[in-house]
This record gives C-alpha cells, structure tokens and sequence, in this order.
C-alpha cells in the first residue's frame, strides 16, 4: 500500500507540475511593448520632440512599474515611431504572439472588428470626460470582451489622442459651404470617405506614410487630425488653416497577447493591469496637456484655427451623422449600435449632473 501510495502522489505531482503555467518566477519574461509615437521628454510648460500627445509617457510607466514590482523578472523593451510596423501589422503580430503588447488606434481593430466603429461615429461625445465614463463602462467592458472573443487580443484599459480637426491650404473654413473644392486625404476607411463627402469636399483615401508628401506636393489641399498630431508630426509646415469641429475623438487602446497574460501567475498579472492602467491616466494627462500646448504651438507657427458658431456646427453635425450613422448601423447591428448611443446618453447625464 505505501509504495502504491507514493507512486499515486508522484503522478499527481508531476500532473500538476505540468498543467501549472509557466510562470514569470520560473523564468525571466521579456514583454516588447511597441507604439507610434517618438521619445519625448515631458515638461510642465513644453514636451520635446514635438510629440504633444505621446504614448511614449504611458509606456515608460508601465516599463518602470512592471520591472520594479517583479524584481526584474518581467523585462519591458521599448518600441516607439513604429519600429515594429505600422498599427495594422502590430495588432497582427499580437494576435500571432511574435509581439507581447501595443498601443494602437481604434482604426486597425476596426478592421477585425466592426463593432469598434460605433465608437468612431462623428460628433459622438461632446467631451473626453463623457467618452471616459463610456469607454471606462459597461460599453467599454463588452468592447474589451468582442475584441478578445473574435480576435483573441485583450484590451487593458483605453484612451484617446484628441479630438480630430480639419486642416486645408487654400482657405479658412468657418461653415459647411466652405468645404466645397477641397481635396481631402481621408483614412482608407468607408465611414471617413462618407463623412467627409457629406460636407461637400472630394475625399482621397491615403496610407498615413503618404500624408506629408501629398500634403507637401498638392495631391490633397487639406486632411484631419488632432491638434497633437498635426504639430507632433510637423503638418503646419504644410497646411495654413486648422477648422475646430471635433468630429471624431481618435481612440486608443492598450493591448497584450492573451497566451502571455494567461501564462503568468496571478499576482503578475495584477501587477501587468496596474502598471497598464497607472500608465493610462499618466498617457491621459500627458495628452490634455500636450493638446492645450499644440494649439499656443501651432498658432504661433502661424497657423489660422478657426471655430465654428454653435448654428453652424449643428449643421454639420447633422448632415455628417445623416450619412455615416446609416452606413455604421449596417455594419454593427441595430442592438449594439443602440447600445453605444444609449451608454453614451447616460454617461453625459452622469458627467454633466454631478
């Protein structure tokens, strides 16, 4: 009986030994975090690098935290200005488990998953607080769980790089009638073309990597995008005219290979979400600030930002939903596309009657 007993023991040890995951105190792990944005140095009045909205201050946080609080057992390197591909090919190489973590826009998880794009509906929250308390939510808890059922991605926690504007360089815009002519360099996305043909400019959908020099070259007049991108990446060489619409809160997510996350003990991956999310409220006071710097920068560069009068601005929120809200629908389902605009209502109820 005893050596019938320590056999049994032995295999039960051995079975256990076998089915536990491989953990970071067995091993060293290194987790290669790759993102868009240069280095920047972070200052209380200026950020170098011209980086004014930068993930790079998310990322270094959530390095120092992770290889301080596992004693080094868990390595974080570094990969900004796209080292590793562009955001497409980085969400890609998550899912393959070639790449350990991301931050990346909403627009190449659209791709895989379409319900990400009722997030991107124009005019959908009329302030980053209310986009918070959604994507903070029950919404942004369910995005969490489709991205990670359809593309096995998980998504620790999200934020945003600024509200996207017009730019152009043959004319201020001040209303709709003023978008008639211009060549326009969209994201080679459909709701962005039916967007930006609703208000009566000609969209060109374009690669990111071609921007500067169509911009440069007259290809295109104008394109979109926020104030910490439209100076971080030097577009004010090439434009004269920024139009403050807000029409789309550009979103960013934090993502990590879901066989790492699984693999690591539990207290590892305690210390992964809090390292992911002390770097996200970091990353999100580095872009308020960086956003409110951009616009005294780019003023000073000689750039003419206009706003429209709350009239004019209704009117173009409204024609521009009128053509993109249908198209979305389609593409999501009427549930969930409900879902969104519910969440969003209640969120601006909550936010707005503190």
């Amino acid at each position: 009986m005893p050596i019938k007993t320590n056999k049994i023991i032995i295999v039960l040890m051995s079975i256990i030994f076998l089915t536990v995951p491989l953990t970071s105190h067995a091993k060293k792990i290194v987790i290669k975090l790759g993102y868009p944005d240069p280095p920047a140095n972070i200052y209380l009045d200026k950020i170098e690098a011209g980086a004014l909205g930068t993930t790079h201050a998310g990322a270094i946080v959530f390095k120092r935290i992770v290889e301080k609080r596992t004693n080094g057992k868990i390595k974080v390197k570094l990969f900004p200005s796209m080292q590793l591909g562009g955001e497409s090919e980085m969400i890609q190489s998550i899912q393959e488990g070639t790449l350990e973590a991301s931050y990346t826009s909403f627009s190449p998880i659209s791709n895989f998953v379409p319900e990400v794009l009722a997030l991107n509906l124009p005019y959908l929250f009329k302030s980053t607080g209310v986009a918070y308390k959604v994507l903070d939510g029950p919404v942004g808890d369910e995005i969490k769980a489709i991205v990670l059922k359809k593309i096995g991605v998980r998504i620790l926690n999200f934020g945003h790089y600024g509200y996207k504007c017009f730019t152009n360089n043959k004319k201020p815009i001040k209303n709709m009638d003023d978008f008639k002519g211009l060549k326009l360099r969209v994201m080679e996305r459909p709701d962005m073309v039916k967007l930006v043909e609703s208000l009566g400019a000609h969209s060109t959908p374009m690669a990111w990597g071609e921007l500067y020099t169509s911009l440069q070259t007259g290809v295109v007049d104008g394109q979109d995008n926020p104030f910490s991108i439209i100076a971080g990446y030097k577009l004010y060489e090439v434009q004269k005219y920024v139009f403050v619409d807000n029409h789309v809160l550009g979103l960013i997510s934090f993502n990590i290979n879901e066989k790492l996350f699984r693999s690591l003990t539990p207290e590892f991956r305690h210390i992964i979400i809090d390292a992911a999310t002390i770097g996200n409220q970091a990353y999100r006071g580095v872009i308020d600030l960086g956003t409110t710097l951009a616009e005294d920068f780019l003023e000073k560069e000689g750039i003419q930002i206009d706003y429209p009068s709350p009239a004019d601005l209704n009117i173009i929120q409204k024609t521009a939903q009128k053509a993109v809200v249908p198209w979305v629908r389609a593409q999501v389902g009427d549930a969930w596309m409900d879902k969104v605009l519910n969440g969003v209502k209640e969120a601006e109820n909550s936010y707005y009657n503190q």
